[in-house]
């Protein structure tokens, strides 16, 4: 029986700077987020429903997490809808050298496995093999496991293909504590 893999992605957003005013701009980051929400409710978590969907991704996608929190769009109905709050993803504006960004948090069905690959371990003078644990070194014993890698192909294009209403680029992905992209292992192909 599969479990649940998590997994966070990180996308680089370019809000339509308006005026240049600051509340324009949020309300342009609010509104991308909404977009990808809506892209991934309607792909991603209604592939539950059935086993396959007509655009390629399956129901082991299935389920990313939906925010705690909504954002407040007064025109989220229409443009006489003045005080409805709508869904979105998390959105955070550019700070330093890292660019306004949405996270999307989500569980992958498939079983679960040992991030990484096993590694020589000595311990109160025994010597076995096991799983690497804790950060990875720089040695081929603390490579992620070739299913994480599987699972990050995966996730990556069913993430990829199921946004189309907003421009974003996946920059990094966390799956089973191993991150790839900005800042980290690059991503697999």
């Amino acid at each position: 029986m599969p479990n649940r893999v998590p997994f966070t992605a990180y996308f680089r957003i370019v809000p339509e700077r308006g005026e240049g005013k600051r509340f324009e701009i949020q309300r342009s980051r609010e509104r991308l987020a909404h977009l990808v929400w809506r892209d991934l409710n309607e792909v991603l978590e209604n592939a539950m429903q059935s086993n396959t969907t007509g655009t390629g991704t399956s129901a082991e996608m299935a389920n990313f997490a939906v925010p705690g929190g909504t954002i407040t769009w007064t025109l989220a109905a229409s443009a006489d809808s003045l005080g409805m709050s709508m869904r979105a993803v998390a959105v955070k504006p550019q700070f330093g050298e890292f660019p306004d960004t949405l996270t999307v948090i989500g569980f992958f069905e498939r079983d679960v496995s040992v991030p990484y690959r096993e590694k020589q371990l000595i311990s109160a003078g025994r010597v076995w093999k096991g799983p690497a644990s804790g950060a990875p070194g720089f040695d081929f014993s603390t490579e992620p496991s070739d299913a994480n890698r599987a699972d990050t192909l995966i996730i990556k294009e069913a993430l990829e293909g199921a946004i189309t209403n907003a421009p974003v680029e996946l920059i990094k992905l966390e799956v089973s504590g191993v991150s790839y992209g900005r800042g980290s292992i690059h991503f697999p192909r």
